[in-house]
């Protein structure tokens, strides 16, 4: 293992360390034995900790109501409340990490989970601050103002707590679950909060979703790690024995392997019974780590292999999102996926033929292609990827050299901002011209 992650403050808003801040908090200061343990190990100790799920009662005068008064919740297994940053609870935030950061000797970490406000809410507290910001109403509020101000929370709460961590911790890095998603999806989020995290996390746990989520290790400028459940169960039962393990040893090296050699970094996730006592899950562990022992002298400065090159686009730092439906056409009906999905499905069709793919994908915060695509047998350029003149260039570059492009549809016909262009970008590399749409007969229509 290279760092632990340990729970500071998990979704309940139960604390695990001595705060001053609330009764809410465990009788044992965990993060005190945990912290001195890996300190005397000399190992890596990251915290876990949740900025906004807080169920909490001595905090419900704070906690958010949705436009029906009700409490906005995490959901029915987990119903913990909601607080925002925007209230004195924030306050209260802010104290917890610094205790963290000035009790327990050296922290290297912080990992933020459900790291967003909700605002499908009647809280006077959020309304007072999206009207400070925006000048208008908050119930009138559209929904790309609501996004830039959800970002724009997360970063002025970063600004504030990340000085805090640099005066005593300045190794500590930080990221937030999901993010390593975030930075490739939305170019907003990537802007106002990836460019203030040190790497990307999403969570995996199966092996399928493994592998998808690996692939943004390729795509991502910053370093991605995916998380691996071990247990069947995240949370410690009544009973001393620990939850069984929810896959074999060989399934946990595989599923670790996909990410490893795709270039992401794995957390694997244990659960412990009411003992403290593990069970099969540490097992599991012990034979991905002595796999991992055995490889590492061959991935230490390694790149993942691909035939080819599956493009995702180039947003502009200030336009939308990579497209969720596609629009470029005036009837589609089939089944809408996302620009990311579709990629993905892709480079899996690909790959059952023995053909590897990796997705390229290059923005101002989130990522980069590389100076050259001269090793990649071909490009696939689907139609809803965003192209700027630059990146044209390089394409143009590449065929020029003898390079193969192929493309979908309206291919380069996206601008940076994904606004439609009247013809195609690279209609001189591909040999052809927009003239308009065939018009079929609606029983000619694929149906699915």
């Amino acid at each position: 293992a290279s760092h632990l992650i340990s729970n500071d403050k998990l979704i309940d808003g139960f604390v695990f360390h001595d705060t001053t801040t609330t009764r809410f908090k465990t009788r044992r200061d965990f993060v005190r034995d945990v912290s001195d343990a890996c300190h005397r190990g000399d190992l890596r100790l990251i915290y876990y900790y949740n900025a906004f799920s807080d169920a909490n009662t001595e905090f419900d005068p704070w906690s958010l109501l949705d436009r029906q008064g009700k409490p906005i919740v995490l959901g029915s297994r987990w119903p913990t409340r909601y607080q925002t940053l925007h209230s004195p609870f924030r306050k209260t935030s802010v104290e917890q990490l610094r205790e963290l950061f000035t009790r327990y000797g050296r922290v290297d970490g912080i990992w933020l989970d459900i790291f967003s406000e909700r605002l499908a809410t009647k809280s006077e507290w959020t309304a007072r601050a999206y009207e400070k910001m925006y000048g208008e109403p908050f119930d009138q509020a559209l929904g790309e103002n609501l996004a830039e101000f959800n970002v724009r929370t997360l970063a002025g709460y970063l600004d504030e707590v990340r000085p805090i961590a640099r005066e005593h911790q300045p190794d500590c890095v930080w990221t937030s679950n999901g993010a390593a998603a975030n930075m490739l999806n939305s170019t907003l989020w990537a802007r106002w909060v990836g460019s203030r995290l040190d790497y990307g996390s999403n969570e995996g746990h199966s092996f399928h979703r493994m592998d998808q989520l690996a692939r943004m290790a390729w795509a991502n400028r910053k370093p991605t790690e995916i998380g691996l459940l071990l247990c069947s169960s995240w949370f410690t039962p009544m009973e001393d024995e620990a939850p069984p393990a929810s896959m074999t040893e060989k399934g946990a090296v595989a599923a670790a392997a996909i990410a490893v050699c795709q270039g992401a970094g794995v957390y694997m996730a244990l659960t412990p019974g009411h003992s403290g006592v593990f069970g099969e899950d540490l097992g599991r562990a012990k034979a991905v780590g002595a796999w991992f022992n055995t490889i590492r002298p061959l991935v230490d400065g390694a790149r993942p292999y691909a035939d080819v090159a599956v493009f995702l686009g180039v947003p502009a730092a200030d336009g939308p999102s990579l497209a969720a439906g596609n629009t470029l056409w005036t009837w589609y009906d089939a089944r809408q996926r996302s620009a990311w999905d579709e990629a993905v499905r892709i480079a899996d069709r690909l790959a059952r033929d023995g053909i590897f793919a990796r997705l390229v994908y290059a923005s101002q915060e989130g990522a980069g292609w590389g100076d050259s695509l001269a090793d990649c047998r071909a490009v696939l350029l689907p139609e809803r990827a965003p192209l700027d003149e630059a990146h044209a260039r390089q394409l143009r570059e590449y065929v020029e050299g003898g390079g193969t492009l192929v493309a979908f549809g309206h291919a380069s016909m996206l601008d940076a901002h994904g606004a439609r262009r009247d013809d195609y970008l690279l209609g001189d590399v591909l040999g052809v011209r927009y003239e308009g749409e065939v018009a079929f007969a609606p029983k000619k229509h694929r149906s699915q």
